[in-house]
């Protein structure tokens, strides 16, 4: 009975946000923690992966209790509200606009030579997962000094590169720009492809393809109808060729294994989670969790920073593998010990209040701010994001940028209101 539990809470749950909200980030959310529970009864019945595991009630009621927490803010934000939207400095959006536009030209011409690499080996991409010749080659080993220094800080920002999306769809609702601004914004968004693809790593791009869905349903209350039919027709044709691609690396890896491969990838976060709730003791405390930034650059833990060489370190101590997918609860897990889930979990819930606030009245950058910090449950069904430094820098720039923005938008016509991110629009003063 725990095997089905979330997928029949989830699919109740989603049932009852549509009826109240419509298509709302919050059904998003409900949505993706549904569909994984479902190929996650796929996986234990029709695979051998599973067949001696025995799931108990504790982790299969936390699964249920502890996302549900975490998403009610936002569920409470109620996305599918039209609201005011502002953006009073075009200038400030432009700066933001042409910074990811700049690293997605960036990311293009730093990996050409990989790209055409790649072209070349065609339909046996998969073969190059782990080889180590192929990653040795790679543009970024071979460079340094200022182009690495400019590399890191545009994957980055790249990292982000998501946020292209929130600026395109602004762009197109209420700016009015031309078409090919537009058309470059969309493009930037990939810039995380190009690094899923030269890295041959297919959940960068899974994460792209639920933050355009995620995005897209943000700006359906403000969306004409002729322009939400283009932009769904533009990105299902855009995720017909992103899709195209998945299947291609997906059976040059595994071949004959590919179905099993899709259930493995997508279905194993309840498993793993029920599994290592009940079995894993942490070998380490690795405090790197909360803020990757300053462990990566300043401060020496004594470990690595970054989830998977944590992961091959926690390997060796515990005896079996634990690089998989198991939540961001099971990252919590994975670093502090699940003693921690629940009071971080309180103390995001009682952040999210704070900084995302229910006004009929929000700037562009706060938007982007309820999205980046979205990031943490929705992505949050695979791992935690921001274990990485990498997600975590691009998270601190986009966070910063919008903090300035917003502080720009006060001195030009916008006046704080009494929450610490949100501002009520004045009446401009005409010159």
């Amino acid at each position: 009975m725990m095997l089905y539990l979330p997928f029949i809470y989830y699919s109740l749950l989603l049932l009852y946000i549509l009826r109240k909200q419509g298509l709302s980030i919050a059904a998003c959310m409900v949505g993706v923690y549904m569909v994984t529970s479902f190929l996650s009864i796929f996986l234990y019945h029709f695979t051998d992966s599973f067949e001696d595991l025995t799931i108990s009630v504790a982790p299969a009621i936390m699964y249920c209790i502890v996302p549900t927490l975490v998403i009610w803010p936002f569920y409470r934000f109620n996305s599918s509200i039209k609201r005011e939207i502002s953006c009073n400095n075009t200038r400030v959006f432009d700066i933001l606009s042409y910074i990811v536009i700049g690293c997605f030209v960036f990311s293009v011409l730093f990996y050409a030579s990989d790209l055409l690499y790649l072209r070349n080996i065609g339909l046996d991409i998969g073969s190059l997962r782990g080889d180590e010749d192929y990653l040795a080659r790679g543009s970024q080993s071979q460079s340094s000094g200022i182009l690495r220094m400019i590399s890191s800080i545009c994957n980055a920002i790249g990292s982000m590169s998501s946020i292209s999306l929130i600026l395109c769809f602004y762009s197109i609702c209420f700016m009015k720009r031309k078409a090919w601004f537009n058309s470059l914004l969309f493009l930037s968004s990939m810039s995380c492809i190009i690094v899923g693809i030269v890295s041959i790593d297919r959940s960068i791009i899974f994460y792209w393809i639920i933050r355009l869905i995620f995005i897209f349903v943000m700006f359906i209350p403000y969306f004409s109808k002729q322009t939400r039919r283009i932009i769904t027709i533009s990105s299902l044709g855009i995720l017909g060729i992103v899709g195209i691609y998945l299947i291609v690396l997906t059976l040059s890896r595994f071949g004959s294994e590919s179905i099993n491969s899709i259930l493995y990838y997508f279905g194993q976060n309840y498993l793993y989670f029920c599994w290592y709730w009940d079995n894993y003791v942490p070998p380490v405390t690795h405090y790197g969790f909360f803020c990757p930034i300053i462990s990566h650059f300043f401060l020496d833990w004594g470990y690595p920073v970054d989830a998977v060489p944590f992961g091959l370190l926690v390997s060796d101590s515990v005896g079996y593998f634990v690089n998989v997918f198991y939540t961001f609860m099971g990252s919590i897990m994975l670093y502090l010990g699940k003693s921690w889930i629940v009071p971080l979990s309180m103390v995001f819930i009682v952040l999210t209040l704070l900084f995302i606030r229910k006004d009929n009245k929000i700037t562009l950058y706060d938007l982007i701010f309820v999205f980046l910090w979205a990031q943490i449950p929705y992505c949050g069904v695979i791992l935690y994001l921001y274990t990485e430094y990498v997600y975590a820098m691009g998270f601190m720039f986009v966070l910063l940028y919008c903090i300035w923005a917003r502080r720009r938008e006060g001195a030009q016509g916008l006046k704080e209101s009494s929450g610490p991110f949100v501002y009520h629009i004045i009446e401009e003063k005409k010159e």
